[in-house]
C-alpha cells in the first residue's frame, strides 16, 4: 500500500490537468470552401453559351440545387469523368478528389451557408465561345439540315469547302452545333479529290437537301467528338495534314428528340505553325467498333462481353485514348502485356456514360517496346435491371449504327517510337484489324477481297496502282498499301495472301461471350 500511495497521488495530479481542447473543424461555407471547387470544376460547362442546362455561377446559382450538386458528386455523375483511378494517367482530370466531394455534402447538409461575402474568390474571366481560344479558321456548313421531331437516327455527310492555299496541319477541331441536344457524335475527314464534293451536288439534286447518305469518299481522318467531348490540342507537337484545295467532311450522326431542329455546325481549325515530326496513328480493340467481335447481346444478357487484341509491330509512344459503345454498354477495360510477361493496365471505364464519350490524353506517352500485345474487352447489359435499355421488355441486339444498336472500341491514337518505323507499325495496325477470335468471316472476306484486287493488275507487272482500280474499289488501295507509297506491290500482295490465305484467319466462332474475367 505504501508503495502504491504515491503512484496514486501522481495519476491524480496528472489527470488533474487542464488537457488542450481538439481544434473545431471551420464550418465549410460557400466562400471559405464551395466557390473555388465550383469555379474550376462545375462553371466552365455551366455558364450561358456552354452544353449545361443551367448556370452555376453565383452562391444564389448553387444554393438553390445545394442538394443536388451533392448528390451527383457523390455519385461521381459529375463532374463527368469515367476512367478509373490506377488505370492510365491522364492530363486534365476533372475527377474531384474525396474531400471536396465531401465538402459538397457537409455543405448541403449545413443548408448551404455562405460565410463571409467580403472574401468570396472573384469569378474568372472564362474564355468566350472557343473553348481552346479563337481559332485560325472558322467554317459552317453552307445551309442547315432538318432534323424532325422524331424517327430513326440520321447519319448523313456534310462537305464544307475550305480553299487553303497551302498545304496544313491542324493541332485541334472545335465543333459547335446550333443545336447541340441532336448531335450525338461527328467524325472529320479531308477530301482533296473532290470526290465528297460530286457526290454531295448528286444527292442534293436527288433529295433537295444538303448532305449525303451512305460512307462516299473520307480520306484523311482528322479526328472526331461524340457528346461530352471537350475540345484538346493533340500532345507532342503532333497535327494531322491537311493539303491544300482540300474540303472538310462532316460525317455526322443526329438524333430526334422529340422537337424539330435545323442544325448548322460551325468548325474551328487550329494549325501547327510548320509539320510535325511524327506521324499520328490509331488502332482500336476490338477493331471496326466491334463489327468483327461477334457483337450479338441475346435478350436479358446481363454481362456479355466482347474482346479484341493487337500486336504491335515496333516500339511505340500511346498518346491518348477513349472508348465507345451505346446505351447497353456498361464496362470496358485495357491492358497491355509486355514481351517479357508484364502486364500493365492502359484504361478502364466502370460506369459507361452513352452522354460523356471523350478521348483521354495521358500525361505522359506510353512507352510500349515491339511485340506488346494490347487486348480490350467491353461487357454490356441487355437486362430489364439496365435503367439506360432502350427496349422494355429487352430485345436481341447486334452491332448497327443506331444507337439502339450496339458498338464497342477501345481506341488508342499513337506514334512510332522511331519515325523511321511509322511504316511497319501501320501496316501492323492493318493486319492487327483481323486478328483474334471471331474474325475468320471477316479474315474469309479479305482474302476473297484481295484476289478481286488482284484481277485489275492490267499490266500483269505485279503492281497494283489507284487508276487501275475502277469507281469504288480505289478506296480499298490504302487499306492494302502496307507502306503507304500510294501503290500495292510484289511483296504486299505476298504478305497479305501469307496473313489472310487459306480460310482467311484463325477459327473462332462468333466472338462475343457472356462475362467472365473482370
Amino acid at each position: 500500500m505504501r508503495l502504491l500511495l504515491p503512484l496514486l497521488v501522481l495519476t491524480s495530479a496528472a489527470l488533474a490537468q487542464p488537457v488542450a481542447p481538439e481544434p473545431v473543424p471551420a464550418p465549410i461555407t460557400w466562400s471559405g470552401h464551395i466557390a473555388s471547387i465550383v469555379y474550376q470544376s462545375c462553371t466552365p460547362c455551366h455558364r450561358p453559351g456552354e452544353a449545361a442546362p443551367f448556370d452555376l455561377m453565383s452562391y444564389d446559382d448553387c444554393k438553390r440545387r445545394a442538394r443536388m450538386i451533392a448528390r451527383v458528386t457523390k455519385s461521381r455523375l459529375m463532374p463527368p469523368w469515367h476512367p478509373v483511378p490506377g488505370h492510365g494517367e491522364f492530363d486534365d482530370c476533372l475527377r474531384l478528389p474525396d474531400n471536396q466531394v465531401a465538402a459538397f455534402q457537409e455543405w448541403a447538409k449545413a443548408g448551404a451557408p455562405r460565410g463571409d461575402s467580403k472574401a468570396e474568390p472573384k469569378l474568372p474571366d472564362y474564355p468566350e465561345g472557343w473553348a481552346l481560344g479563337n481559332p485560325d479558321l472558322v467554317v459552317s456548313m453552307k445551309e442547315g439540315y432538318p432534323i424532325p421531331a422524331d424517327g430513326p437516327d440520321i447519319y448523313r455527310n456534310f462537305v464544307i469547302p475550305v480553299n487553303l492555299g497551302e498545304d496544313m496541319w491542324i493541332t485541334a477541331i472545335e465543333i459547335r452545333p446550333s443545336e447541340p441536344s441532336v448531335v450525338h457524335h461527328c467524325l472529320f475527314f479531308s477530301d482533296d479529290t473532290g470526290e465528297a464534293r460530286a457526290t454531295e451536288e448528286r444527292s442534293r439534286r436527288r433529295t433537295g437537301k444538303p448532305g449525303y447518305r451512305g460512307m462516299g469518299r473520307r480520306a484523311g481522318t482528322l479526328g472526331g467528338w461524340a457528346v461530352g467531348g471537350q475540345p484538346k490540342h493533340l500532345p507532342l507537337n503532333l497535327a494531322y495534314p491537311f493539303p491544300q484545295h482540300s474540303d472538310l467532311v462532316l460525317a455526322m450522326h443526329f438524333h430526334p428528340t422529340g422537337k424539330a431542329e435545323v442544325e448548322k455546325t460551325t468548325i474551328g481549325f487550329h494549325f501547327a505553325k510548320k509539320a510535325p515530326k511524327r506521324t499520328i496513328l490509331g488502332f482500336m480493340v476490338p477493331p471496326i467498333y466491334g463489327i468483327t467481335a461477334g457483337l450479338d447481346i441475346p435478350a436479358g444478357e446481363k454481362d456479355f462481353r466482347i474482346r479484341g487484341k493487337i500486336t504491335l509491330p515496333v516500339d511505340t509512344d500511346v498518346v491518348s485514348v477513349g472508348g465507345h459503345a451505346h446505351y447497353l454498354g456498361r464496362k470496358m477495360h485495357a491492358e497491355a502485356t509486355l514481351p517479357n510477361g508484364q502486364k500493365r493496365s492502359l484504361f478502364r471505364i466502370d460506369e459507361w456514360a452513352f452522354d460523356w464519350q471523350n478521348r483521354y490524353i495521358y500525361k505522359r506517352p506510353v512507352r510500349l517496346p515491339a511485340g506488346t500485345v494490347v487486348e480490350g474487352w467491353i461487357s454490356y447489359d441487355n437486362s430489364k435491371d439496365n435503367p439506360n435499355n432502350q427496349y422494355s421488355p429487352p430485345r436481341r441486339v447486334r452491332w448497327g449504327r443506331e444507337s439502339t444498336d450496339e458498338m464497342g472500341a477501345i481506341m488508342f491514337a499513337c506514334v512510332a517510337a522511331k519515325e523511321s518505323e511509322t511504316g511497319r507499325l501501320r501496316s501492323g495496325i492493318r493486319l492487327g484489324m483481323f486478328a483474334g477470335r471471331g474474325n475468320a468471316q471477316m479474315g474469309r472476306f479479305a482474302a476473297r477481297l484481295i484476289e478481286r484486287v488482284k484481277g485489275y493488275d492490267e499490266n500483269g507487272d505485279g503492281i497494283l496502282k489507284k487508276d487501275e482500280l475502277p469507281g469504288r474499289m480505289s478506296q480499298f488501295l490504302g487499306f492494302f498499301d502496307l507502306d503507304a507509297d500510294g501503290m500495292i506491290d510484289k511483296e504486299e500482295f505476298k504478305a497479305l495472301e501469307e496473313r489472310f490465305g487459306g480460310d482467311g484467319n484463325e477459327r473462332g466462332g462468333r466472338g462475343g461471350r457472356r462475362g467472365g474475367g473482370n
